[in-house]
């Protein structure tokens, strides 16, 4: 009984955060790099998101996707994003941003391999009925 009262509750909580809009939001930028939309140019949500200095996490994670979904993010773009990043979250992420692109999370624009990788293998597919899902 205990059990059920605390999975209830904590399925609550997790209902609670993803009906939010800044989830829904976040998950709609996030499909729109996985299948390759809008990815070679400052995206408006990631903007957004600096500008109003939500959490720096969620701000590097969105750019990190449009990083890795593009191959690497136009000079420009990644400049802006540096700058931006910098002048509203602080210089000491300077650091934080220096290890991303040691890690490769974060690098200028390269050859574009995810977008071959997800065609060939069929990552994503077009076609997909979110009420009655077939995978």
């Amino acid at each position: 009984r205990q059990s059920l009262a605390t999975h209830t509750s904590i399925a609550e909580l997790v209902k609670q955060v993803t009906d939010s809009d800044d989830f829904i939001d976040a998950l709609r930028c996030q499909q729109e790099f996985t299948n390759g939309l809008e990815t070679d140019k400052v995206h408006p949500l990631i903007e957004d998101c600096i500008a109003k200095s939500e959490k720096i996490s969620k701000v590097l994670r969105l750019i990190c996707i449009q990083s890795i979904c593009n191959d690497g993010l136009k000079p420009k773009v990644l400049d802006f994003y540096k700058r931006e990043i910098i002048q509203t979250y602080g210089f000491e992420h300077v650091v934080t941003l220096n290890n991303l692109e040691k890690t490769g999370m974060l690098r200028p624009h390269g050859a574009r391999t995810y977008q071959v990788i997800r065609k060939s293998l069929k990552l994503i597919v077009d076609e997909v009925n979110e009420q009655n899902p077939t995978d």
